[in-house]
């Protein structure tokens, strides 16, 4: 499925979302309001990443879980896709361990997406469910998340959420990338 696709037709159908250039560079952005959001969220397809988390849903194949973050108290922007059985960190507060979530999704580069990734979840891992919804957004705080790819959270989720754990209990600014 073309990247974005399924989001694009779920938010013609509820009317929803608009793209807008950006001023400086040219680059188009597809936006929604916070009235839309809301929209979004009374039918069920919005969660909260903002804390990060196993998440469960659609592969790409399947359309995937769209981003979304905040550009104002009123509009938020699609960022990106990720899919079912990734981990999105919280935050990154710490070089250290956006250094350590770098090198455990290099491990894994370029394994066959034919690979199954379901895997018995920890106990201590948070979850975020987004299998219930046919169009799912997930929210965020703003890009300083990490996302860690389905093989490499399959193979190393017990040290992702160890990780994870620390970096969410630190003090601290919120790194910018």
């Amino acid at each position: 499925m073309e990247f974005g696709k399924s989001c694009y037709e779920f938010c013609d159908i509820l009317n929803i979302g608009e793209w807008v250039s950006c001023s400086k560079s040219g680059d188009k952005y597809f936006e929604f309001t916070d009235i839309e959001i809301n929209k979004l969220f009374y039918h069920g397809n919005i969660y909260d990443g903002t804390k990060g988390g196993l998440v469960l849903g659609k592969l790409h194949i399947n359309g995937g879980i769209h981003i979304l973050e905040p550009i104002s108290n009123q509009r938020f922007r699609h960022v990106g896709e990720m899919e079912g059985w990734e981990y999105i960190s919280a935050p990154i507060k710490n070089h250290e361990i956006k250094s350590k979530f770098d090198k455990i999704n290099k491990k894994t580069i370029n394994q066959g997406h034919h690979i199954l990734t379901d895997f018995s979840i920890p106990r201590n891992c948070k979850v975020i469910n987004t299998n219930l919804s046919q169009v799912s957004f997930l929210l965020v705080t703003n890009s300083n998340h990490f996302i860690i790819n389905r093989f490499a959270t399959r193979e190393h989720i017990e040290e992702i959420v160890e990780l994870d754990n620390r970096n969410s209990d630190q003090d601290g600014i919120i790194l910018k990338f």
